[in-house]
């Protein structure tokens, strides 16, 4: 623990400096004129964005932090294109008071951008093997999906596959929205947590050894991180996931909280601005933190107690924080999570087997896709109910720092209460 504070301690004093430095930059009358793209395409609603490392630039030095390249819609843009291109660099604005949109690019290490350039060209690809590879694995599970799944059934599938909830209608991103599940179609660590906690109940519930069930649950952390191209947001939840895993596995509070911190400062120390900026990184911590300090109370059970107890625990933990930002209670989604995070497993692993199957004998594809589909169709159908409640969530305006503080303290009182009460049990 003494490690933790004193790193988080340096974390703090090392985040000062790269902001300051981050706010510094400036760059002016300078084009980039040949970029890599080294990032997949995020498609948005007018525009399609990717991440440029910048190879050579008129007016000026390249920078060495990577520009924000804005493309049409129609513009055909893939990861590991080499770019030809005339665009002027500017720093990206803050357009709103209570969002930094500079520091939000910066903790990924985004510096400028570049909007809508109008002559450009692929002229070449990457020669980096790692890129290749990822994109085209996570190009092919993508192919796969869409060849044996249906419209917009796919688009689930792949998002909880790849990530992502762009593919899905916008009618169904404002649903999963207002119920609070959003999360599943997110590369988080509350994602990889949860998911990895069914799978091991799901294992045991099969009679499978909980050792066996915890290397399945590892592999398929390991498994979902390579898929979705193993972005540094998605080696962060599987780091914090693998470590909820062994937390649970060795049963005793204090070494995985210590490995939990130490693991969080070791990220903070390598990029600080995750702890201010990255919404991502605070959920995929509080939720990691929230499974182990439950999991003494949950594991050892009824499997099903396992999946209920972790749902409770991690929506308790990253609650707080998304009521900091968003500012909307939702009522309803405790149990909308627990009803659809079961099937998430189930989907993702009839998703994996429809992609293989389908990729060797296409002729069945359809066939093959139908239980995933299935799978889709259901949680569909459960977040329609749910959304169509009038009191999904409600708005709380004033949830700031100090309520936050006050959360956790009457949530970490409560479980000391609890585990006090257990030890009380055993031992009679």
């Amino acid at each position: 623990m003494l490690a933790a504070t004193v790193m988080s301690m340096c974390s703090w004093w090392y985040s000062a400096r790269v902001v300051a430095r981050w706010q510094a930059l400036s760059l002016s009358e300078t084009i980039l004129t040949r970029a890599e793209v080294i990032r997949e395409v995020v498609t948005k609603e007018r525009s399609q964005q990717v991440a440029l490392r910048s190879i050579e630039c008129d007016g000026g030095m390249c920078p060495q932090e990577l520009v924000l390249g804005v493309f049409s819609l129609s513009s055909e843009v893939e990861m590991g294109d080499i770019l030809n291109l005339s665009c002027p660099m500017e720093r990206p604005e803050r357009f709103a008071p209570e969002f930094d949109y500079p520091m939000f690019l910066a903790k990924d290490g985004i510096g400028f951008v570049c909007r809508f350039p109008r002559d450009w060209k692929v002229d070449g690809q990457t020669e980096n093997v790692a890129r290749v590879f990822f994109h085209a694995l996570r190009s092919w599970f993508e192919e796969g999906i869409y060849r044996a799944i249906p419209e917009p059934e796919a688009g689930f599938i792949a998002g909880i596959l790849v990530g992502g909830d762009d593919r899905l209608p916008e009618r169904v991103q404002s649903d999963f929205s207002r119920t609070g599940i959003s999360h599943i179609v997110a590369v988080s660590g509350y994602n990889v947590s949860i998911v990895a906690a069914i799978i091991m109940g799901v294992c045991i519930l099969m009679g499978l050894y909980r050792q066996q069930a915890f290397w399945l649950a590892v592999g398929g952390i390991v498994v979902f991180t390579v898929v979705v191209g193993a972005p540094s947001s998605a080696v962060r939840a599987a780091i914090m996931g693998i470590t909820a895993l062994v937390a649970m596995r060795v049963g005793r509070l204090g070494s995985p909280i210590n490995a939990i911190l130490l693991c969080a400062c070791v990220m903070l120390l390598e990029n600080p601005l995750l702890f201010r900026y990255d919404i991502g990184f605070q959920l995929s911590f509080a939720a990691t933190l929230g499974i182990v300090l439950f999991s003494p109370i949950a594991f050892g059970s009824f499997a099903l107690s396992d999946i209920l107890i972790t749902t409770i625990a991690a929506e308790l933990f990253i609650l707080p924080i998304a009521l900091y930002y968003f500012h909307a209670m939702p009522t309803l989604s405790l149990f909308a999570n627990m009803l659809i995070l079961p099937l998430v497993p189930v989907g993702m692993l009839l998703g994996s087997v429809a992609v293989v199957i389908s990729s060797v004998l296409p002729s069945i594809a359809t066939l093959v896709g139908f239980p995933a589909f299935l799978i889709a169709r259901t949680i569909f159908v459960i977040v329609d109910f749910f959304a169509q409640w009038e009191y999904i969530s409600f708005s709380v305006p004033n949830f700031g720092m100090t309520a936050v503080i006050v959360w956790y303290v009457v949530v970490f009182l409560g479980i000391a209460f609890l585990q006090t009460r257990r030890r009380r049990l055993l031992i009679s």
